[in-house]
């Protein structure tokens, strides 16, 4: 067709879990999580979205959590 590029476009590579067998989840940090709210508050997994609350929801049919991990500060 005749698609040209727009303002809002995202180039970027989207990792899913394995494609060729039909998984298409997604694998964290990619440009996935930069979807707009549309009110839509459930994925394909039935998993709430956007995943942590308040973050842009990731583009697409699946929510991944991205999990922060703080690990304790350990001084000699």
């Amino acid at each position: 067709g005749n698609l040209t590029a727009g303002a809002h476009d995202i180039l970027g590579a989207v990792n899913f879990v394995d494609s060729a067998n039909g998984d298409f989840h997604i694998l964290p940090g990619r440009v996935a999580g930069a979807g707009t709210d549309m009110g839509i508050t459930t994925d394909m997994d039935g998993d709430t979205r956007p995943l942590p609350a308040g973050t842009s929801p990731d583009i697409g049919a699946d929510e991944i959590l991205q999990r922060n991990v703080y690990l304790p500060l350990v001084l000699k």
